[in-house]
């Protein structure tokens, strides 16, 4: 379903059917400015819908890459001759629009060679920061991520006892901070939780032993940060540290708490940083919140395979199976029944299958794996 951002209400009533894609159409739009681009985002998740249709003149290399990493799918609607064409293709658009359709697979066709050719490069999220050098979701280990070139962070936040956001994986404290007095941590203020360090070396409990990447299999077998910044840190210390630098903040929501997603989005909201920010969470909770309340947020569900014997965790099933039984279009059409209750980006535990990736792109699907710890098989699946 598509229309101009007048009548996104529309595509929205009718983008609420579930398998129904929306998109909205922006070709009227010559040349957006940052906020111009975020506004398409937003209207356009707001309509429940992924793509965003940018005029040819809009579509350069740099607005591509800033939706993109704000989770839409850019198209572009194109002229027909080789060079333009070929522009929008190496500047990574997700499809054209052309009037011959002949013509753009002949351009295509130019790029076919034994050696693959990168028309989009991937965005590379730092998971946890760079957990192989640094503690985990520390702000030493983002600005280390950040420092390797990566274009993302991901970190995960939870709402402290007095509603501040703060940077943590487990539920519990007891893992990295040894805190083993109560259950979860956001019983605790953030005070109370800053003033407990990190627990280094403990045979049970601390960051040596059980960082994401241990000290033992981590990159110079050592951990690297000063006491100072080893300490949980806040979602606002992450936005102020990385303000204007062009970082992703890829925000996942491990709260359970819906009180959570209006505190993130003043948050966001009061420091305008919503060109480096995207959201994801393995919540139904969450995500059923952002759908109903805050559909301009873009937002990734995370799901593993075989996970639909827990309610709480998006449940994705095995598509290469279904793709081999009943054939790409049925394990699509199942992919989608459970990514369009959310109007969510594909965000699978490794494991995809690419011919329903590719089917999916005339969708709007973009598809996010996580987590690689080698660059052999991260690029295996990315070629």
């Amino acid at each position: 379903m598509v229309s101009t951002p007048d009548n996104k209400e529309l595509v929205k009533d009718v983008a609420d059917l579930l398998h129904v894609r929306g998109m909205l159409d922006y070709t009227a739009v010559s040349n957006p400015d940052r906020d111009a681009l975020l506004d398409m985002a937003a209207s356009t998740n707001s309509a429940h819908g992924k793509i965003v249709v940018l005029s040819s003149e809009a579509a350069t290399r740099e607005n591509v890459k800033t939706l993109q990493s704000l989770c839409a799918t850019v198209w572009v609607s194109s002229p027909a001759d080789t060079k333009t064409l070929a522009t929008h293709y190496t500047n990574g658009v997700n499809g054209v629009i052309v009037e011959d359709y002949q013509e753009a697979i002949r351009v295509e066709e130019l790029f076919n060679d034994p050696a693959p050719t990168l028309l989009r490069i991937p965005m590379i999220i730092g998971h946890r920061g760079m957990p192989s050098v640094f503690v985990e979701n520390t702000l030493y280990s983002a600005l280390g991520a950040y420092a390797a070139g990566a274009d993302s962070v991901e970190n995960d936040i939870q709402l402290s006892a007095d509603g501040e956001l703060f940077i943590l994986h487990d539920d519990s404290p007891a893992r990295l901070l040894g805190i083993t007095d109560v259950s979860m941590a956001e019983e605790l203020t953030i005070e109370e939780l800053k003033s407990h360090s990190f627990i280094w070396d403990d045979p049970d409990v601390g960051v040596l032993q059980k960082n994401n990447q241990p000290a033992a299999n981590s990159r110079y077998g050592v951990l690297y940060g000063s006491e100072k910044l080893n300490v949980i840190p806040t979602l606002r210390e992450y936005i102020e540290a990385f303000k204007g630098t062009g970082i992703i903040h890829d925000t996942e929501i491990k709260s359970y708490n819906p009180e959570i997603i209006e505190v993130y989005k003043e948050l966001v909201d009061s420091y305008d940083a919503w060109d480096q920010f995207f959201t994801i969470t393995f919540n139904t909770v969450i995500l059923d919140a952002v759908y109903a309340d805050y559909p301009e947020i873009s937002i990734g569900a995370l799901g593993m395979d075989g996970y639909d014997m827990y309610p709480s965790i998006p449940a994705f099933s095995n598509y290469t199976s279904i793709a081999e039984t009943e054939g790409v279009e049925a394990a699509l059409q199942k992919l989608y029944g459970v990514l369009d209750r959310w109007n969510a980006t594909y965000n699978p535990y490794l494991k995809f299958n690419y011919d329903v990736v590719n089917a999916g792109r005339h969708r709007g699907l973009t598809v996010w794996p996580w987590t690689y710890n080698d660059h052999q098989s991260f690029a295996a699946a990315y070629l």
